[in-house]
């Protein structure tokens, strides 16, 4: 009935060609999202950041692949099967969760890094188009501004300090016998001539 009042609203406005595109794209997107409950949507991070990319189908629509493809490699999670998926070297863990009416596929990337931008996941189950999404990752700079920051002061205040122990220890004749130690001898050089 949506289909129809869009179809014939379109069809008013510019004619039948685009009426039918209109009602193609609304077809293709309800059939979708009759079969996909959780699509895979673009998700931006800060490097260093936990990103959790998911895709989820109706327990009757069969199984569920779910693909990362980035740059340290692509793995496949088949779902259901309860397998769980660990890249340990690269903080990547891959798991299928049951959730009531719906299978569940979930990649957690719990370390992020500048490697990880541009990853991107594909979801497929039999019979339905692919739709996948992208992983983002970005600089987060507030951060080196405090590293700059602190790395400033703390040169400026290394050289504070030991500017300050100078002067003191030149001005100060106790702690200059301290550091010189205790000379009981006088130091008179002779000088030996021939004449």
């Amino acid at each position: 009935m949506v289909v129809k009042k869009l179809m014939m609203s379109a069809c008013e406005l510019t004619g039948p060609g685009f009426g039918l595109s209109v009602a193609l794209i609304v077809f293709l997107q309800s059939t979708t999202a009759q079969n996909y409950a959780t699509l895979p949507g673009n998700i931006s991070v800060a490097v260093g950041k936990t990103a959790t990319l998911q895709c989820g189908v109706v327990n009757s629509s069969g199984q569920l692949n779910f693909t990362l493809y980035g740059s340290r490699g692509n793995t496949t999670l088949l779902c259901p099967g309860g397998t769980t998926e660990y890249l340990a070297g690269q903080s990547i863990k891959g798991y299928c969760s049951n959730a009531g009416n719906e299978y569940l596929a979930i990649w957690l990337i719990s370390v992020t890094s500048i490697l990880d931008d541009n990853t991107r996941v594909v979801c497929k189950t039999p019979g339905q188009p692919e739709v996948d999404g992208y992983l983002m990752v970005y600089a987060d700079v507030s951060n080196f501004g405090t590293l700059i920051g602190c790395v400033i002061g703390g040169f400026f205040g290394i050289l504070i300090v030991f500017g300050l122990a100078y002067v003191v220890v030149r001005r100060s004749e106790r702690l200059q016998r301290c550091f010189r130690g205790n000379d009981s001898e006088d130091d008179d050089t002779t000088m030996v001539t021939k004449d």
